[in-house]
């Protein structure tokens, strides 16, 4: 192989996004996300205000989902972080983390726009997130051994 292939298969390599890894982390992770928050409300009206009217617990609901999610969602992204980059390509991992925030991004306003909440306010606290949660990924990518790496340290 000459190195002119070489180059072709290694700048592929860098482009290559795993549709098949990031979808399915992406909604899983938001479905815990959001299985977190209806647990925390949960909480709220069943052991911690028990009594309140409907209308009470809407309004902590949606006061307080985006703080559960934030809250629990620092840690998830972190670790699936460390999960993506020892399963991806160190050439292909920045844009892969980048493409999971976007579709991360799009499942939000989705939920935003089906929800009853004022789109100005929340797409400015969903966008903040997504800064924090893009964040979280690269440092917890930043604190796994790649698949190289991993390889070269196994005992033999």
């Amino acid at each position: 192989m000459n190195q002119k292939q070489t180059q072709k298969q290694e700048a592929s390599r860098s482009r290559k996004i795993r549709w098949k890894l990031l979808l399915p982390a992406a909604t899983l992770c938001k479905g815990l996300l959001i299985a977190a928050a209806f647990l925390w409300v949960a909480i709220y009206a069943h052991l911690l205000r028990p009594g309140q009217d409907f209308e009470a617990i809407q309004s902590y609901a949606q006061t307080a989902s985006p703080w559960v999610a934030a809250f629990v969602g620092l840690p998830l992204f972190f670790f699936l972080g460390r999960w993506l980059a020892s399963r991806i390509e160190a050439l292909s991992l920045t844009r892969n983390l980048l493409v999971l925030v976007g579709i991360t991004l799009a499942l939000d306003v989705v939920m935003i726009a089906a929800s009853q909440v004022e789109f100005g306010s929340a797409i400015g606290l969903c966008l903040t997130i997504q800064g924090v949660t893009l964040a979280t990924l690269f440092l917890g990518a930043r604190t796994s051994p790649g698949p190289l790496e991993r390889e070269v340290q196994a005992p033999s």
